[in-house]
């Protein structure tokens, strides 16, 4: 009897703590998702530039930064990304022309992502670059396209007049 309870206490923590992991990784991916949201929404409310940082909004640790777009293949983002994913649902990409993946790794392990609405800013432009980008390149110029929808577009190509 003492067995089972205390063998039923260490599952109900197992997935306490399981629980705690997938609800704290959940909020942070929120969170990084109202930050990108807040800076691109900056430049739908003014005619001044409006650059993003992305190491400035986010608190954790990353080397590469990778956008892929809608209806993207599973094996395309495996290929780019350098290594397998498999804990990732990639059906919603194929399912939606509405969501970019933007993918934070470290090393060969992905430590953030978002299913990002493209209705807050497109990252059509950003996803071409295959090699991702480091936290010192990540750096964006928000700008308003022809039909009145954001996109990001990479401030070195905005710089250099390749936009």
């Amino acid at each position: 009897m003492r067995k089972s309870i205390h063998t039923f206490i260490r599952q109900a923590a197992c997935l306490s703590i399981s629980l705690c992991i997938l609800s704290c990784s959940s909020l942070a991916r929120r969170d990084l998702e109202q930050k990108l949201i807040s800076a691109i929404e900056k430049k739908r409310d003014s005619n001044e530039k409006v650059v993003v940082e992305l190491k400035s909004i986010t608190n954790f640790s990353w080397d590469r930064f990778y956008a892929f777009g809608s209806y993207t293949d599973i094996e395309t983002i495996h290929k780019t990304l350098g290594f397998s994913w498999p804990k990732w649902n990639h059906n919603v990409l194929d399912d939606s022309k509405r969501i970019d993946l933007l993918v934070f790794v470290r090393g060969k392990e992905v430590v953030q992502y978002i299913e990002y609405p493209r209705e807050h800013g497109d990252f059509y432009k950003v996803e071409k670059e295959q090699d991702g980008y480091a936290p010192d390149e990540a750096v964006f110029e928000v700008v308003i396209e022809d039909h009145g929808a954001p996109a990001l577009v990479p401030q070195r190509l905005v710089l250099s007049g390749r936009q």
